[in-house]
């Protein structure tokens, strides 16, 4: 296991060097195919790796890959660490039928015996709601965008001369036990879990408080959320958090709709707990 935790760690390493191999180079100028040199390595089988544990690596990458690796909150080594106790775990309850890698602090009692998370019986229902919403757009960059046709939404032009777009957002619960949220784009946390930081002016770039609710408040703390559901409008931000002056530390702005949208959002999915009617 130490062998395999040197190697993701120096791979982790060399893609956040912009280094994939010494034919590569940079990760800004190589083509895919020329990146899928270092992924490849993965599938060597002289490494014996299983399927899980090759999954597990690849998530590891595809994180450092993506935008968000510059503010990760964890070093390589802590996630090479974590990768590899994860493997082990799998090595260890792998052929358990009852295991899943999703299960949290799974272990084995005194005697050796497996202990099983706790199970729930869910209430044989599936409640869905779905509703359309208009999304003001108010992001000059992503206008721009559109008016160079290199998207393809259906555009609203308003009297005022504003633009707005129709997307859908929904509702589902599973039995008694599960209830989430669809919305359409990638959301920050803040606008769906408790305690959002940057809700708050404290924490927000404006100094200024969120004036909605988030999605906990509308449903429930125990709310889920399914991101780019039946729609893929960009970054979604609390409105108070909204700027597109710091584009290193805010770069989702750019790639958003607008400042409005989060509350835009939200005010749809108030409208679904208003419009629900229970029997």
């Amino acid at each position: 296991m130490e062998n395999a935790k040197e190697n993701i760690l120096a791979i982790m390493q060399s893609i956040a060097e912009n280094k994939l191999s010494k034919d590569c180079g940079t990760l800004q100028s190589a083509t895919y195919n020329d990146q899928k040199v270092l992924i490849s390595a993965l599938f060597d089988s002289t490494r014996g790796y299983n399927t899980g544990i090759i999954m597990l690596r690849l998530v590891v990458i595809d994180s450092l890959y993506s935008t968000n690796a510059a503010y990760s909150y964890f070093s390589f080594e802590e996630m090479a660490e974590k990768t590899e106790e994860i493997a082990e775990e799998i090595a260890e309850y792998g052929d358990n039928e009852h295991y899943s890698i999703w299960y949290e602090n799974w272990n084995k009692d005194e005697e050796g015996n497996d202990v099983i998370p706790e199970e729930k019986e869910v209430e044989p229902f599936l409640n869905i709601y779905m509703k359309q919403v208009e999304i003001p757009i108010s992001n000059h960059l992503i206008e721009a965008v559109g008016k160079l046709n290199m998207a393809n939404y259906v555009v609203i032009a308003n009297e005022d001369g504003t633009y707005a777009t129709i997307t859908e957002i929904g509702y589902m619960e599973i039995g008694d036990q599960f209830k989430t949220v669809f919305l359409p784009g990638e959301i920050c946390q803040d606008l769906v879990a408790p305690n959002g930081l940057s809700l708050n002016a404290q924490y927000s770039v404006t100094a200024t408080n969120y004036k909605s609710q988030p999605a906990c408040a509308i449903f429930g703390d125990d709310v889920k959320c399914f991101g780019l559901m039946n729609d893929a409008i960009g970054y979604v931000v609390p409105d108070n958090d909204f700027t597109m002056g710091d584009p290193v530390n805010h770069y989702q702005e750019l790639i958003s709709l607008g400042k409005n949208v989060g509350s835009a959002l939200m005010a749809g999915l108030n409208g679904i707990k208003n419009e629900i009617v229970r029997v």
